[in-house]
């Protein structure tokens, strides 16, 4: 992931919980109840 594409989904009001093979898993805590 490149950094800005980081910076793409902190903007959102996602936060990068780790990285895992190359995945990173992205909590949306502004958006959670739209998702479901």
């Amino acid at each position: 992931m490149t950094e800005n594409a980081e910076n793409y989904i902190l903007n959102f009001g996602g936060t990068i919980l780790k990285e895992y093979n190359g995945v990173y898993l992205v909590k949306y805590p502004y958006h959670r109840d739209e998702i479901r």
